[in-house]
């Protein structure tokens, strides 16, 4: 925490009611809190009044968080200490955010506000251990004393990154102790991925010209086990005549990588097949639609629905229904090129994305060999099962120019199938929606 100082936090959130949660647990640590809806207001605010740390929500209505750190930077306005808090998590955006100085990435999921009290200490404790090791120039037994205590990993080096001393959480992590280490260079806890010739001179180019640097390193532990960490190099001015020495500080990221991992591919794909979802199939749509426009080329999209699934779950029950669905989605998957894309919408509907398909013909290629999956009895645990599939077709940019028109087109064929007797392929462009 930081000492004799009134401790107050900024929270930029457009929603009310996870405005009014994240307020109300702030207060309870003691804290002054102020608010703010938009990045606009946020911005007011900020040139009011700098807060000791903002709490900021990645998505508001007017602009990014990422937007409106860079309009503050352009009007030369100082940047808090900030945690981005976020309802998707998404690790390119993580990794940018934290090279911008972000405390902390935290998603708005179930534990969201039990994570954030913590989140927020060690935040606070992050720039109060900041402001002590700007003050070490002239206090090193004070900010010595300080390491020994702290929670990360701290090793201090000198002008040519020999290393001088390791407090006791560098031990912990590590495994070296500070004999092992004495007089080495950081390098030798780099793993392989992290020891490449030009990634090692850009931290150098980043320490020699602005004095530190920050980012993901894959390191080893003295057993030879690889972990994630995240580093924090700064270089300390000496006193006149002095050299100047570097202090890194970095802690053991893997368990919350792999977590936020997890989370990721949980909010997009489907729990029982394993496929994308359809938050991350129309994700795949927009940006395959993108290339294809920018490229001129095509785009095909298939709606695939099973015909009388209803009655499996009604004549062998759900768990049989599920078996099937599992079954079918791994022998699609199989026929499918690497860069095309099968994912399952919910119940037993499902779409393919066909990189560069121009026209009917090269969906037809794909249609047949789908739908010759299907006259084959499936086995199940539960018993035999015989099922068709009903299939619409759509291509850019003849059916549609976007992702909503698309699906609407494949997905109006493919009803268009069902009421031509089921178990075929019916091809659907823009004039048939208008009819």
């Amino acid at each position: 925490m930081i000492p004799d100082q009134v401790i107050s936090l900024l929270v930029v959130e457009d929603d009310p009611g996870v405005a009014l949660l994240e307020v109300d647990v702030l207060e309870e640590m003691g804290f002054t809190v102020s608010r703010a809806a938009t990045g606009r207001e946020a911005l007011a605010a900020l040139t009011r009044e700098l807060p000791t740390l903002m709490l900021l929500d990645y998505s508001l209505p007017d602009m990014t968080a990422i937007e409106l750190l860079d309009l503050l930077r352009e009007q030369g306005l100082a940047v808090p200490a900030f945690i981005v808090a976020t309802g998707a998590g998404d690790e390119h955006v993580a990794v940018d955010l934290m090279q911008r100085g972000a405390q902390n990435y935290l998603v708005k999921d179930h534990d969201f506000l039990d994570v954030l009290p913590p989140a927020v200490e060690r935040a606070l404790r992050d720039i109060a251990m900041a402001r002590r090791l700007a003050d070490a120039e002239k206090k090193l037994r004070l900010a010595a004393r300080v390491l020994e205590g702290a929670a990360e990993a701290v090793i201090l080096t000198d002008v040519r990154h020999s290393i001088m001393d390791v407090n006791p959480a560098f031990v912990q992590i590590t495994g070296f102790t500070l004999d092992e280490m004495r007089g080495k260079h950081p390098q030798i806890l780099l793993a392989r991925e992290s020891a490449e010739p030009l990634f090692l001179a850009s931290v150098i180019d980043a320490l020699e010209n602005a004095g530190r640097w920050q980012g993901e390193i894959i390191a080893r532990r003295k057993s030879g086990e690889i972990f994630t960490a995240w580093f924090n190099v700064s270089r300390i001015e000496g006193d006149a005549g002095e050299d100047s020495a570097f202090v890194t500080l970095f802690s053991d990221i893997s368990t919350v990588k792999a977590s936020a991992e997890h989370l990721d591919y949980l909010a997009h794909h489907d729990p029982l097949t394993g496929l994308p979802n359809r938050l991350l199939f129309n994700a795949r749509l927009a940006h395959s639609l993108g290339r294809a426009q920018r490229n001129r080329q095509g785009l095909g999209l298939l709606f695939l629905d099973l015909d009388h699934f209803k009655e499996v779950n009604d004549r062998l029950g759900h768990a049989a229904g599920d078996d099937l669905l599992c079954l079918l989605a791994r022998r699609m998957e199989s026929l499918l090129r690497e860069e095309d894309t099968l994912a399952r919408l919910g119940g037993d509907e499902f779409v393919v994305l066909i990189e560069d398909a121009s026209d009917e013909r090269e969906l037809r290629r794909v249609v047949d060999q789908l739908l010759a999956l299907f006259p084959h009895p499936v086995n199940t645990p539960q018993g035999v099962v015989n099922v068709s599939a009903s299939i619409g077709g759509a291509v850019f940019p003849e059916s549609g120019t976007t992702p909503e028109s698309l699906l609407a087109c494949a997905d109006a064929a493919m009803y268009a199938a069902k009421d031509a007797g089921r178990n075929t392929f019916v091809m659907c462009d823009s004039g048939s929606l208008q009819r």
